[in-house]
């Protein structure tokens, strides 16, 4: 089953097929190995297997809440990917309470971020999901305590009601993208760039991607207090990286997660920098603040895929 569960990692789907059909014969209708022959078919996007195999997992009733909750799941959408609407309603509230029981427990949401925002939840939960994950992934990083360290530096020297402080410093913030166009995560988190809190926060965008002409476009260089295009084929990556420091930006985030194509991963690697911090996460996150109360000191307390410089690893 583990040889599978690598295979699938490595996308090499179709061989994980077979190793998990071979371990479905020495072990039995397992929930767990249904469960991920589900997963691994939807990543074949052979969404009719998917959904036979997410059914037949649920009614041997593994017994498992986490098992339940990621076939639950993987119904849910592969239903959703052939416009099967029947049970909507019905798996809708069983993933809501399973991920509310999860959540109650302190446990991390088996409903990633990206797919809640696919279901009508409200902001406090998706906001809640995003802080399970985000706690998940800083526990794993074995430089936790350093980033945190970190980070409560930098929140205490940008947000401080000192009234002995004669200067209040302005935090520059860097977002950048590739998609930064006419692109259903952008259209989502519109609302970012403009609820900084403009007496603390300085907002800078920094595109990688060309522009579409689009009203996203648009709106996100009009929201953010300067705007940079380093689209164009011909910067080299040390100029973007030039232009980036030009702008004294503190904390530099790209939204676009983190792949292979990550804009900060070729920025560090090419440039072997460790004066910034540096954060990385899909944009299922950045839709959840978004949609709460105006961004300032609370944009220091998300610790989910941070790296300071080149002292610590790159989380994903």
């Amino acid at each position: 089953m583990y040889l599978g569960d690598t295979l699938n990692n490595l996308k090499r789907w179709r061989e994980a097929v077979e190793i998990y059909k071979s371990a479905l014969q020495l072990l039995g209708p397992h929930s767990s190995i249904l469960s991920r022959l589900g997963d691994t078919t939807m990543n074949l996007k052979d969404f009719k297997e998917a959904s036979k195999y997410y059914s037949i997992s649920l009614k041997g009733g593994g017994g498992e809440e986490e098992k339940d909750a990621a076939s639950f799941i993987g119904l849910l959408f592969s239903n959703l990917e052939m416009s099967y609407w029947e049970d909507y309603d019905r798996l809708v509230h069983t993933i809501f309470t399973l991920t509310s029981m999860e959540l109650s427990k302190n446990l991390p949401s088996t409903l990633s971020p990206y797919r809640s925002l696919f279901l009508p939840l409200s902001n406090e939960i998706k906001k809640e999901i995003a802080a399970s994950w985000s706690i998940r992934s800083s526990s794993q990083n074995p430089n936790q305590d350093n980033i945190m360290s970190e980070a409560a530096t930098l929140k205490s020297f940008f947000f401080t009601d000192d009234p002995l402080r004669q200067t209040k410093k302005i935090i520059n913030v860097g977002y950048v993208s590739r998609r930064f166009e006419e692109y259903p995560g952008t259209q989502m988190m519109l609302q970012l760039f403009e609820r900084h809190d403009r007496d603390r926060v300085r907002v800078v965008g920094f595109a990688t991607g060309p522009d579409d002409s689009s009203i996203e476009r648009q709106r996100v260089e009009e929201t953010c207090d300067k705007f940079i295009d380093l689209s164009s084929p011909n910067l080299h990556i040390q100029d973007k990286f030039s232009a980036i420091v030009k702008e004294d930006v503190h904390i530099l985030i790209d939204y676009d997660g983190g792949h292979d194509f990550n804009n900060l991963m070729v920025l560090f690697d090419e440039t072997q920098t460790s004066d910034y911090i540096f954060f990385s996460f899909n944009f299922s996150s950045l839709v959840a603040w978004s949609e709460s109360s105006t961004l300032a000191g609370d944009l220091v307390r998300i610790s989910w895929d941070i790296r300071l410089g080149k002292r610590f690893k790159f989380c994903n």
